[in-house]
């Protein structure tokens, strides 16, 4: 939910991979409600103004076949959170399910290309309550992400 972007990939080639991945910043989740709610609010995130947080490849840094279908990269891009971007370098797993769109909703013939990343980033990078101390709220961010596109065939 609120996840959009476009990512081309080909297994033959997984170091040319391009894309961008956009999610709505009112779905980025805390592991409580409550801190979800003050996460959104104005002092901190405002998503009512910065509605959208976006990752931008820009490079493979490094590449690496791990299974049948799966891959392991380093990609360097651009991370945009709260109206400020900054390049960093985020892990990927990456595994390419050829001929399984179907199998998954029922929607067609197509491929599916899972994408999985944990990565960390300073909020006060990114003008997330840089006064702020730790005591509360680390400096230190960590995002999880898994997303599953799809690309029908045509």
């Amino acid at each position: 939910k609120g996840v959009s972007g476009s990512v081309t990939f080909d297994p033959e080639n997984p170091e040319a991979i391009t894309g961008n991945v956009v999610v709505q910043a009112d779905q980025i989740l805390m592991a409580n409600e409550r801190m979800t709610k003050m996460l959104h609010a104005e002092e901190w995130l405002h998503v009512a103004e910065r509605p959208t947080a976006e990752f931008t490849v820009k490079e493979v840094i490094s590449s690496e076949k791990t299974g049948d279908n799966q891959y392991e990269l380093g990609i360097r891009g651009d991370f945009s959170l709260n109206g400020v971007t900054k390049e960093l370098v985020a892990p990927v797993i990456l595994n390419y399910q050829p001929g399984k769109l179907n199998a998954r909703n029922g929607k067609g013939e197509g491929d599916l290309l899972v994408v999985r990343s944990n990565f960390a980033f300073d909020r006060r990078h990114f003008e997330i309550q840089p006064e702020r101390g730790p005591e509360k709220v680390a400096y230190m961010i960590n995002i999880e992400a898994g997303i599953v596109g799809f690309a029908p065939k045509e």
